[in-house]
């Protein structure tokens, strides 16, 4: 499904301009952000609520990339801090569903999803090789064409949507723009275009691939 990145700095900001106060002082020219440098960046609360109103439908703006920005920076420092990865997990959790950006199911397990699984280092091995990496293709078994785009769910462009207000609400062909994932169609188009344009001597294939099982809506 899709959560709107801004939304997820926005809580994660929010959550952590509170903590980084009991965060240890960093040295002048550490390069992190601090609590002043992202009252600035936020302008006002008008501009931060029409960022996320904007992240729904996928617009992605200056104002939005700073919000990111500075979240990314006190997350850091939150770690930084000597504090535990789990526990930031569990903190934005927390935070996302107070906030009401998705439903608590959906906070938890769309977070979840990026905690860090293992970490380390792999040394070179001979020559380089060229891989072709595929990300976050989104593809949705239950993406309907015609179904509406502009939906109250968590995911739309779904049969059970039901029907768009509007034309520009109108699931199309090939996906729609906002919340909503891909069509079979579509990855199918460009896993092929992927395989005639480019040579790679492997492929790698990263999540998140489908929707959650938390995004749909309906009985049972």
């Amino acid at each position: 499904m899709r959560v709107p990145g801004a939304k997820l700095c926005t809580a994660a900001l929010l959550l952590c301009a509170t903590l980084s106060a009991a965060a240890p002082a960093k040295k002048k020219g550490s390069g992190n952000i601090n609590i002043i440098d992202v009252i600035i960046k936020l302008g006002s609360f008008r501009d931060l609520r029409t960022v996320m109103e904007n992240a729904v439908t996928g617009v992605v703006s200056p104002k939005a990339c700073s919000i990111c920005a500075a979240a990314t920076g006190m997350l850091f420092d939150y770690l930084d801090s000597g504090r535990s990865s789990n526990g930031l997990v569990k903190l934005i959790q927390g935070a996302c569903a107070f906030l009401k950006i998705a439903n608590p199911d959906a906070c938890a397990s769309v977070i979840d999803m990026y905690k860090l699984k293992a970490e380390g280092s792999a040394e070179a091995a001979g020559s380089p090789v060229k891989v072709l990496h595929i990300s976050d293709t989104h593809y949705d078994p239950e993406y309907e064409e015609g179904s509406n785009g502009a939906c109250a769910d968590p995911i739309c462009c779904r049969a059970h949507n039901g029907a768009p207000a509007s034309a520009a609400a109108r699931a199309g062909k090939w996906g729609h723009r906002g919340k909503c994932d891909i069509p079979l169609r579509t990855l199918e188009s460009a896993l092929q275009h992927a395989a005639e344009k480019n040579q790679a001597s492997g492929s790698d294939l990263s999540s998140p691939h489908g929707p959650c099982a938390q995004s749909s809506t309906r009985g049972g």
